[in-house]
């Protein structure tokens, strides 16, 4: 009889092991391990990537855990098993867990009331729980229909409440779709894809974020990945599956770099028009200072910049329409993109070029407005689940970063291999900006990325001869995009 999959992943031996959870009742189930998914150990997923210090995770991070439990896992002694599986959970370990119960198992009612207790306590120190919503409507004690309205109702208010699991994604095969949900945060992703469905009717969901995890992403991006992964894959044969659910090929593995494998995430529900925000009319942008300023727009506006960001902070509400007003003349002036940073109703008031926001603005800001009134919009972002959460609204452009560390403000580290991935994915779809420490003697591995707009700030700023490193960044930036 197949046993329940328990896979112990270490940060710092990057090993994998699977494991027997009836062997749990002991302290060491080496009797029971086996190796699975070894052609992954041989690649260099594990060799040669650095994600782990890009997305700025500490070295002591903690063990993950993944639990993957059928209903031909839950024997008469699944309290016990429970027990000795929290006994020897390790302080700091994240565990995902994904329950895969049969729609037979779970309409018999007698059966499945025996468990629901011990399944509550184990969603409990749960970081990320998987299940389809007939799943999850069993845990929670609706039915169908209510557990559906309820999604549909907290999409509305952009906020879920729950506290079976501290993290959730509940797939819902019959509608392409996915609901996760994360610190009263909800986002549903849509696949086009049937054999993503299929996926999802196994454990290899929780397998794939498991092996990203590892690499340092975190749960949202590494859930983003394993959908797009998953989708490159043919539909699995449900039978082997459910005889093997370890089983996936993982020969000749790369990260999915193709935008059509990944599913589409919308964050943003009160926007039922889909929104579409004005084009730059290019894929290379150029050379984008950013400055906090009048007179540094003004300076670097008179050496011909095309486009550049007005960034002004820690300004009173009053000083600002007067300074807007004058930065958009300057930029009529001088025929060139202004972007203005986050104050969107004043960029809209007297008619800039666009508006650049953060993550965090996105649903504190009227984009419907923005739209209308014919603004470009260049929105920022620091990973996989940042950039598709930005797709859902079309930008004008994309900004990633920081590329290498910056005193500018406080920001997410991403690495040049984050960039040179996203920029594979996305290059030849959106204009992408990459910005953060970037400066002469590096902008050149920044443009190999295929990035087309490089974003600087104190390289021209701080600069000795600020005309002249205008010039010789511009003449950078002009020399890749001839290439």
């Amino acid at each position: 009889m197949k046993t329940a999959a328990l896979a112990i992943v270490n940060q710092s031996t990057q090993g994998i092991r699977y494991g027997d959870l009836r062997s749990l009742n002991s302290h060491s189930a080496k009797g029971s391990e086996r190796l699975a998914i070894k052609a992954l150990l041989d690649t260099f997923l594990l060799k040669n990537d650095h994600c782990r210090a890009a997305q700025n995770r500490p070295s002591g991070a903690p063990t993950i855990v993944r639990l993957s439990l059928f209903d031909q896992d839950l024997q008469s002694n699944f309290a016990t098993q429970i027990a000795a599986f929290t006994e020897q959970m390790e302080p700091e370990t994240y565990l995902i867990c994904e329950l895969n119960f049969s729609s037979a198992w779970l309409a018999d009612s007698q059966s499945s009331s025996l468990y629901k207790e011990n399944l509550l306590k184990l969603c409990a120190l749960t970081d990320l729980l998987i299940c389809n919503i007939q799943v999850y409507s069993f845990l929670v004690g609706h039915n169908l229909e209510i557990s559906l309205a309820n999604l549909s109702r907290a999409a509305a208010k952009q906020s879920f409440s729950q506290s079976i699991a501290k993290g959730l994604f509940i797939s819902d095969s019959a509608a392409a779709i996915g609901w996760y949900i994360e610190q009263n945060r909800l986002g549903k992703f849509c696949w086009a894809n049937s054999s993503q469905s299929q996926h999802c009717a196994t454990d290899h969901l929780s397998a794939v974020i498991t092996l990203f995890m590892l690499q340092g992403k975190r749960s949202c991006d590494a859930l983003v990945l394993a959908l797009a992964f998953i989708d490159q894959q043919p539909a699995p044969d449900l039978d082997k599956s459910l005889q093997q659910p370890n089983f996936m090929s993982f020969n000749n593995f790369s990260w999915p770099s193709d935008l059509a494998h990944y599913p589409t995430l919308n964050t943003l529900f009160d926007h039922q028009q889909p929104l579409k925000f004005k084009s730059t009319n290019t894929l290379s942008l150029g050379l984008y200072p950013v400055v906090d300023s009048i007179e540094w727009l003004d300076k670097l506006l008179k050496l011909g910049v095309p486009i550049i960001q007005l960034r002004i902070k820690d300004t009173p509400v009053s000083q600002l329409d007067p300074l807007i007003e004058q930065a958009a003349a300057l930029g009529e002036q001088y025929q060139a993109k202004l972007f203005i940073n986050d104050h969107w109703q004043l960029a809209i008031k007297h008619r800039c070029y666009g508006v650049h926001l953060g993550q965090e603005d996105l649903e504190e800001t009227d984009l419907t407005a923005i739209a209308q009134a014919g603004l470009r919009l260049g929105v920022s972002t620091h990973s996989e689940y940042e950039w598709l959460r930005a797709l859902a609204i079309c930008p004008s452009y994309i900004a990633m970063g920081t590329v290498y560390p910056t005193t500018t403000k406080p920001a997410i580290l991403i690495g040049l291999n984050n960039l040179k991935r996203w920029c594979r994915t996305l290059a030849t779809h959106f204009p992408i900006v990459a910005i953060g420490g970037i400066k002469l003697e590096n902008i050149d591995e920044v443009l190999k990325s295929g990035v087309g707009s490089i974003a600087v700030v104190t390289a021209i700023t701080r600069a000795h001869d600020y005309k002249l490193a205008t010039q010789l960044l511009s003449d950078k930036q002009q020399t890749q995009c001839r290439k």
